[in-house]
């Protein structure tokens, strides 16, 4: 009997199909494929699951501790939509061990989960406790790990990813991996997750939370938000009284990236004047800037620091005063050999002082027979008085004879830079992540601290949209806008999760200039294809589908605002 309940949330694998084949031509263009993707870890993870249907739990926590050293980062779907890393899909079954294996596996993992917790705590770092728990999950040390790293999230502010952690600690709170036999105490968990939800600004959610509480701990007591004594009362005077969170508007004094940061969900403080003024407050002073083709837009989107507005045409970078408009300095990028004349829409960056800029060709594609060489660079400069002074300058860390351009500017935080490049190998683009660190170093990184390959489709005709990175939380999402959204661990580069959508029939990679990234906000990732006819909302730990709309047409994703 026991065996039989338990086999019903296993069969996901073994009933799952293969991936069904794409449209057909003239329907919609090929979506991009994901790398990593494989069937062969989805096989043995069914195979696996079999094993387990048939009470030989000891082989299956054998085959899946095997699979958790070898391919951990391995995507698996089972809906050609929704993809996720197989080390979750082998602790989802892990999870489902009966007690005597679940022992057995944990006796062998519990040392080096240990570890990692003892870090945490004396570091008070929540790093470790992300490597415990992706390599770990159903160890001893796992249970504590999920209630601190929550604890760590609500302190920072990431409110979801916080309920993500402690709902995975109550086997009936609709978690994606529930944890086994938690000893935590479940009213206080609850409660903790209630009290998340109140501090996401969702009332309808925060009282359903609550009630629901109250419905199954009525008279639990403890200490919740600062306050000791009967949960019930604690959370019902903060839903009653919500919690006065600092406003969510940028400033308005620093614009640091396209979307006005690494999340691009930049929003402006202030309202907006019932009249636009009729003329601008300043233009630039000197004689118009220069323009690489006369035929668009010369210029890129702009950042500001400090009280300066910086902008690029591609070949030279300009700062003025925010105020006035009054020039303050003038350098050039030297432009760069054999780069055919086109609209150069170059996206900046600015992080600890310093700006970065993607220097190159418009046209994202691999060169053309006969065709001179072309090469693009990330450039680091570092703002002195009156002048820009050139730290480095990177290319694609690939072989020379392998054409490689970058996509777009790129996203530094915690003094790392990612960004990504496309790289053409035969009648493909293949798009791939890297990461330097550090990024402020006065010489150029000798090397990528690690590179992952993120998806490719079929070259297209020139694309001038350059696509860039967005950091949501502890992962890097990276909108293909050709059907494929990816995922992976900022810190290491290992892939987290993966998403496809269907793309429009009149879809054109090449239609727009404009970047479309993801934007990531409360937990969220907001997808806005430029190839597709919906609006997409991920969650941004899991790569849930959370929400989508309905058929949208020309839609852009300019931030976020609560």
């Amino acid at each position: 009997m026991n065996r039989a309940v338990r086999a019903v949330p296993l069969l996901v694998l073994l009933l799952a199909s293969a991936a069904p084949g794409q449209p057909g031509a003239g329907v919609a263009p090929e979506s991009a494929a994901l790398r990593g993707e494989s069937t062969q870890t989805r096989k043995r993870l069914a195979e696996a699951e079999q094993k387990l249907l048939n009470g030989k739990a000891a082989d299956a926590a054998d085959d899946l501790q095997r699979l958790l050293d070898e391919v951990p980062d391995d995507l698996i779907t089972l809906d050609n939509k929704q993809y996720r890393s197989a080390r979750w899909v082998a602790h989802g079954l892990l999870a489902k061990l009966p007690p005597d294996a679940l022992k057995a596996y944990q006796d062998r993992t519990d040392q080096p989960a240990k570890r990692l917790l003892d870090q945490a705590r004396r570091d008070r770092d929540p790093r470790p406790l992300w490597q415990l728990l992706d390599r770990y999950f159903v160890s001893r040390p796992a249970d504590e790990a999920l209630l601190l790293l929550g604890d760590h999230l609500f302190e920072r502010g990431e409110f979801r990813a916080a309920e993500t952690q402690w709902r995975r600690l109550v086997p009936d709170a609709s978690a994606d991996v529930a944890y086994p036999g938690s000893k935590a105490d479940p009213a206080l968990v609850r409660a903790r997750i209630a009290l998340a939800v109140i501090f996401q600004n969702d009332p309808v959610r925060a009282k359903a939370e609550v009630a629901a509480f109250k419905a199954k701990h009525p008279t639990a007591t403890g200490t919740l938000a600062g306050k000791t004594g009967p949960l019930v009362n604690t959370l019902q005077a903060l839903l009653d009284a919500p919690p006065k969170l600092p406003p969510d508007a940028a400033s308005g004094t620093a614009w640091t990236a396209f979307g006005g940061g690494p999340d691009r969900a930049g929003r402006v403080s202030g309202g907006i004047p019932n009249a636009w003024p009729g003329r601008p407050t300043w233009t630039t002073a000197d004689k118009p800037l220069p323009a690489l083709d006369t035929t668009g837009q010369p210029f890129g989107h702009p950042v500001i620091v400090n009280g300066e507005v910086f902008v690029a045409n591609g070949s030279q970078l300009f700062g003025f005063d925010l105020r006035t408009g009054a020039s303050r300095r003038r350098e050039s990028i030297p432009l760069l050999q054999n780069v055919p004349t086109g609209h150069f829409n170059c996206t900046l960056t600015a992080a600890d002082g310093l700006l970065y800029a993607r220097v190159g060709p418009a046209a994202v594609r691999a060169p053309l027979p006969n065709e001179p060489g072309t090469q693009s660079f990330l450039v680091c400069l570092r703002p002195k008085p009156g002048e820009l002074g050139k730290l480095w300058q990177l290319a694609p860390p690939e072989d020379p004879k392998v054409p490689a351009v970058w996509e777009g500017a790129p996203v530094v935080s915690g003094r790392k830079l990612w960004a990504v490049y496309t790289k053409f190998d035969g009648a493909r683009a293949v798009q791939v992540a890297a990461c330097y660190d550090p990024a402020d170093a006065t010489d150029a990184p000798p090397r990528p601290a690690w590179t992952m390959e993120l998806c490719d489709a079929v070259q297209g005709n020139d694309r001038t949209r350059q696509e860039l990175l967005t950091l949501a939380g502890r992962n890097l999402v990276f909108n293909s806008n050709s059907g494929a959204v990816v995922a992976l661990d900022a810190a290491t580069g290992r892939r987290a999760w993966g998403f496809r959508y269907p793309r429009a029939k009149k879809a054109a990679a090449g239609a727009t200039s404009d970047p479309a990234p993801a934007v990531a906000f409360g937990g969220r990732v907001f997808v806005v294809p430029a190839d597709g006819e919906r609006v997409y909302a991920l969650d941004t730990e899991t790569g849930a589908l959370a929400w989508e709309s309905g058929p949208v047409e020309g839609a852009k994703g300019l931030g976020v605002a609560r």
